[in-house]
């Protein structure tokens, strides 16, 4: 499910800082989605993919993988509680926070269910993919990223 619209998302991470994915441009991103129904899965299959795609030794070219936390409906006034968790628990990892439900609602994701989003490097969609994860999907995902990052279109790409 390839796409011709760019995708334009902004979100904020754990430290307050605006994210957005115009900035992604010229790299291949995977944004692991998951809510609290399905946070554990979504951090497992994130860390999994970024180890495929990134190894021990990201370059400039390689594929980032985001992990996007979705959270709407919490009050302003509690959104600094739910940062500094956050930020407790990510340790290194930026996390985006999505307070809002639009990445959600822009892909028509279901509660509890995660998912991976990849945007090529022009930040068009390569491909939506729905959890639960079977365990070949790490390597799918993956696969497609190295393959979107290395210039080939996503019609072309393994996965």
């Amino acid at each position: 499910m390839a796409g011709d619209a760019v995708i334009d998302l902004v979100l904020e991470d754990q430290t307050g800082r605006r994210r957005a994915t115009a900035d992604l441009r010229g790299r291949v991103a995977v944004l692991v989605h998951g809510d609290r129904g399905c946070a554990d899965e979504a951090r497992r299959f994130g860390v999994s993919v970024n180890a495929l795609v990134n190894g021990t030794s990201p370059h400039d070219r390689s594929p980032i993988v985001i992990p996007v936390a979705s959270i709407p409906g919490v009050p302003v006034i509690l959104r600094g509680t739910v940062r500094a968790a956050v930020k407790a628990a990510a340790g290194e990892f930026v996390v985006w926070l999505d307070f809002w439900g639009r990445v959600r609602d822009r892909f028509d994701l279901a509660p509890g269910i995660p998912a991976a989003i990849i945007l090529d490097a022009t930040g068009r969609l390569g491909c939506l993919r729905r959890g639960p994860f079977a365990p070949e999907a790490v390597a799918d995902v993956a696969a497609l990223a190295r393959s979107l990052a290395a210039g080939h279109p996503a019609g072309d790409a393994p996965g």
